[in-house]
This record gives structure tokens, sequence and C-alpha cells, in this order.
């Protein structure tokens, strides 16, 4: 359906211009949509054992002592930060290698470097994820078959692991890559 400047205007006033009106009903929409659910549940934060805060009773700020008072939230927080450090130095590393040889060197084709870049960010994180899951799961990955081929292993798994941390870090390492090698190739 295809709405006219005409419909618009009689839907949304004739005040001021209709794409205004429009954006700022969107705008109103969005702004519920999001900030509504957010002080929901910022609300069941202040009441234990609560499933909905209304009417607010008990004010209490337990849930907060039991989280922070956990050993297992700062095990979570030191592993988000050794996977989240250890991606982007692999990133970072990645980026910077490519970025110094297309804008350094007289590398042949950096024009294809740079169209492959910038062609990366049109394939969703889930497809690279289930990518590296199929070519190099520890059993059945393609890599993991070839490389005990090559080797004359009759082992059953490995040698890679990429549901391990290492390669849990590697594959996301390599896809923020592009994104640094971008705002590193302007430098």
């Amino acid at each position: 359906m295809v709405l006219s400047a005409r419909t618009l205007t009689a839907v949304l006033g004739t005040g001021m211009r209709p794409q205004r009106n429009l954006v700022i009903l969107v705008g109103v929409i969005l702004t519920l949509a999001i900030f509504i659910p957010l002080l929901v549940m910022i609300a069941m934060t202040f009441q234990p054992g609560a499933i909905l805060p209304f009417p607010i009773q008990n004010v209490s700020l337990e849930s907060y002592r039991d989280v922070f008072l956990t050993s297992v939230t700062y095990r979570l927080m030191w592993n988000t930060a050794l996977y989240a450090g250890g991606s982007i130095v692999v990133g970072m590393a990645l980026a910077t290698f490519i970025a110094w040889f297309v804008g350094r060197t007289d590398l042949p084709l950096r024009n294809t470097v740079h169209a492959l870049v910038y062609a990366s960010f049109g394939i969703p994180g889930l497809i690279i994820g289930l990518g590296w899951a199929i070519a190099a799961a520890p059993r059945s990955g393609y890599l993991n078959q070839l490389i005990r081929a090559l080797i004359g292993s009759d082992a059953r798994s490995g040698p890679i692991d990429i549901f391990s941390w290492y390669g849990l870090i590697l594959v996301t390492g390599l896809s923020i890559a592009p994104s640094m090698f971008v705002f590193l190739s302007s430098l």
C-alpha cells in the first residue's frame, strides 16, 4: 500500500509537514517500545521474587547483593574480558597487517582487497559462525579432516577445536578485522 502526501497529511495533521510528523511519530513509538520494557525490567530488579513489578512492594537491593557477592559473577566478567581482549588483539593484528600491506606497499590487486573487505560486511555473523563450525569442527570439520589426512594421523578428532576459547577468539577476531581495517586504512 502506498500512502500519498494527502493521506499522510490527513492522518498526521496539517500544522507541520507530514514527513516531520511521521518522524516524530516513529520516534515516539520507538521510545515507548524501548523505554517502557527497560523501565519494567529495572523495576523488577528491586523486587526479589516478583513476577511483575506492579504494584511496587518490598523495594530491596537483595538481587544486586546476590549478583555481586557471588564468585560466578567475577569469573564471568573475567572470561568476558579475556574473550573481548583476545578478539580485539587478533582482529587488530590482522587488520594492521592488511592495512599496512594495502596502504604502504605496492601490493597488486589492492583495489580487490578493498572490495573484498567491504563485501565481508554483507555476510551475517550467524553465517560466518556456521561456516567456521562446518569447516573446523573437531571431528567432522573439513579442515581437520584435511590436516589429519596430510599428516597421516588416525586420530578421531582435532587438531583444531573451533569450539575452544582459542577458536572462539580466533573466529571473533577474524570477524571484526574488516571493520578495524576500514579505520586503519584511512590513516
